[in-house]
C-alpha cells in the first residue's frame, strides 16, 4: 500500500484515510463545478477501484468510501491531468473553496465568484509551504444571489460556514464589495470590513500568509498542535488581525454597516430560471448524497444528450444540472426522479453520516435508519416543504454542522445490558438542541415517532407559516410521547 502523502486530519486523495471497510479517499471540487470530462474519469475510476458508489459531501467534494488499495501513478496522472487534483500532492488539502453553486447563472446575483474562486486555487497550489496549513481552512465566496451560502438563507439549516467567508454586496453609493466574515466557534463574525474586489486576491494573499507564519510559530514549540484560524482569531482578535491584513496586503478595508441579503430558501431544489431569460436549471439531490456508478452513467448520459458540459455539486448533498432550456428541464427532471433522484422542496431532507459498521465512533447504524424513515414519511406524510432531518452515529455531528430541525442522535449505550441500538431525538432550529428534547427510543420506535410528529404537524398546524418548532411548543401535550423542555427560548 502506497500513498503519495501523509495522512492528514481531514480525508484527501493523495493519502488514505482508514474506515472500518477499507479507505476513504475525498476528491475536492473547488465551488463543486464538474465538467462533463471530469464526471467520466470518475465513473471509471469507480470500476478500477471495484466500488459501486460515491457520495456528495457537505463542502461541495466528492467521496469514495471502501477502498481496497492505493491509487497508482497513472490514476493520479488522470486525475492530475482533468483538474481533479492539486499538481502538487502536498497542496491538495487546502483546496476546500465553496462557491456559490449558481456562480455565473443566478438571476439575482450580484458578482460572479468563478474567476476569484480560480485565481485562490492557483494561488494555494503554488506554495507548497502551506502544507502545514489545517486541512479544515476554508474559503466561503458567495455572489450574493438566491441561492447563498455562509448564513444568508433564514432557513438555518442551509447554512455552509467558512474559516473566511466573502460575501458579495452592493453598497449605497452602488459599489461592489465582498463583506469580510471570519469563523468563530459555529458562527460568522461579521467584520464589518468591505473589500473591493481588485483587493480581494491581496487582501486572502496576506490573511493566508499570516495564519501560515502564526502556524509555523507554534508548531515551533509544540510540533502535535493542531492550529486552526480561530485559534489565531482567539489570541489575536478581530481588530488585531484585520490590522495586520491592511499591513500585509497594503490595502484599505472599508468599514460599511449594510447587513447581508437574505438568500431564498430552497431554490437548490426543482427547475428555477436562470439570469438568461430562456434557460432554467435543475436541482435535485440523491438519497444521503449517494450517487451509485449507475446513476452516474444515467447521469452523464443526460448531460451529453442535452449538451451540457458541466453540472454543480451543492452544499447541501445536491446537485445542479445548467443551461437547460424548459423543455430539457422537464424531460431531465423526469429522468432523475425515475433513478431516485428527489427534485422537489417540499420532501424530507435527511442527512445521515456514515454510521455503523463503517465508522468506528459510531454508537448505531445511520443509513438503514434514514432509510426506512424516508419510506415511512413518504408513505403516511404529505408534506407542504422540506423538513431537515439530521442522523449523527456520534456526537461529532460530521455530516451536518448546521442545526437541524430534527436531530437523531445516537445514544451511548456501552457497559448496559441492551442488544438494541438506540437514539436521542432532538428538535430545535436556531442552535443545536435549544428547543425541545424527545425520548430514547431503539430503530422502530424512532420511525413511528417521527412520523407521527409529522402527521400531526402537517394536519394541526395553525396556518403554513407556522414552523415545525413553533408547532411543537405550542401543543406538547398532544404528543404522541411525552416531552420535557430543557430550555424554553
Amino acid at each position: 500500500m502506497s500513498w503519495l502523502t501523509q495522512a492528514n486530519a481531514c480525508p484527501g486523495l493523495f493519502y488514505g484515510t482508514r474506515a472500518q471497510d477499507g479507505f476513504l479517499l475525498r476528491i475536492r471540487i473547488p465551488a463543486g463545478i464538474l465538467h462533463l470530462s471530469q464526471l467520466k474519469v470518475i465513473a471509471d475510476l469507480l470500476v478500477d477501484l471495484n466500488c459501486d458508489r460515491l457520495q456528495i459531501t457537505n463542502r461541495a467534494n466528492l467521496q469514495i468510501r471502501g477502498i481496497q488499495r492505493a491509487l497508482d501513478d497513472a490514476e493520479f496522472s488522470r486525475l492530475q491531468a482533468v483538474g481533479l487534483a492539486a499538481v502538487n500532492p502536498h497542496t491538495d488539502h487546502l483546496r476546500n473553496l465553496m462557491g456559490s453553486p449558481t456562480a455565473g447563472i443566478d438571476p439575482e446575483e450580484i458578482l460572479d465568484t468563478r474567476p476569484y474562486i480560480q485565481q485562490i486555487d492557483q494561488f494555494l497550489q503554488q506554495h507548497p509551504e502551506y502544507q502545514r496549513l489545517s486541512a479544515k481552512f476554508s474559503f466561503g465566496l458567495d455572489g450574493g444571489g438566491c441561492v447563498g451560502i455562509g448564513s444568508r438563507s433564514p432557513v438555518s439549516w442551509e447554512h455552509r460556514l467558512n474559516d473566511i467567508q466573502l460575501t458579495a454586496v452592493q453598497l449605497d453609493d452602488q459599489q461592489t464589495r465582498f463583506l469580510l466574515q471570519v469563523a468563530g466557534e459555529k458562527k460568522l463574525i461579521n467584520t464589518q470590513y468591505a473589500i473591493s474586489p481588485e483587493a480581494l486576491f491581496p487582501t486572502i494573499s496576506a490573511l493566508t500568509e499570516i495564519y501560515h507564519h502564526y502556524t509555523q510559530q507554534i508548531v515551533s514549540t509544540d510540533s502535535s498542535a493542531k492550529v486552526r484560524l480561530r485559534s489565531l482569531l482567539e489570541d489575536w482578535g478581530v481588530e488585531r488581525l484585520l490590522q495586520s491584513v491592511q499591513e500585509q496586503s497594503q490595502q484599505s478595508l472599508h468599514l460599511t454597516e449594510k447587513l447581508l441579503p437574505a438568500s431564498q430558501p430552497y431554490r437548490q431544489f426543482g427547475i428555477q430560471p436562470q439570469k438568461e431569460s430562456d434557460l432554467f436549471y435543475l436541482g435535485a439531490s440523491p438519497f444521503l448524497g449517494q450517487i451509485t456508478h449507475a446513476q452516474l452513467k444515467t447521469l452523464i448520459s443526460v448531460l451529453t444528450d442535452w449538451g451540457c458540459q458541466e453540472l454543480r455539486l451543492t452544499p447541501w448533498q445536491g446537485l445542479i444540472i445548467p443551461h437547460l432550456t424548459a423543455h430539457q428541464a422537464l424531460e431531465a427532471e423526469a429522468q432523475f426522479q425515475s433513478i431516485g433522484f428527489k427534485t422537489i422542496p417540499s420532501q424530507p431532507v435527511i442527512v445521515a453520516c456514515a454510521g455503523q459498521p463503517v465508522c468506528k465512533s459510531a454508537a448505531a447504524p445511520t443509513h438503514a435508519l434514514a432509510k426506512k424513515l424516508l419510506q415511512s414519511i413518504d408513505q403516511t406524510v404529505n408534506l407542504t416543504e422540506a423538513v431537515n432531518i439530521h442522523i449523527s452515529a456520534c456526537s461529532k455531528f460530521c455530516a451536518q454542522s448546521s442545526p437541524a430541525q430534527i436531530t437523531i442522535l445516537a445514544a451511548d449505550s456501552s457497559g448496559e445490558q441492551t442488544t438494541s441500538e438506540r437514539y436521542n431525538i432532538f428538535f430545535g432550529d436556531n442552535h443545536r438542541f435549544d428547543r425541545i428534547l424527545g425520548p430514547i427510543l431503539d430503530f422502530q420506535q424512532v420511525i413511528s415517532f417521527i412520523t407521527e410528529v409529522l402527521q400531526r404537524y402537517q394536519l394541526q398546524r395553525n396556518s403554513t407559516s407556522e414552523s415545525l418548532i413553533q408547532f411543537l411548543l405550542r401543543s406538547q401535550s398532544s404528543l404522541p410521547f411525552d416531552l420535557h423542555c430543557p430550555a424554553l427560548v
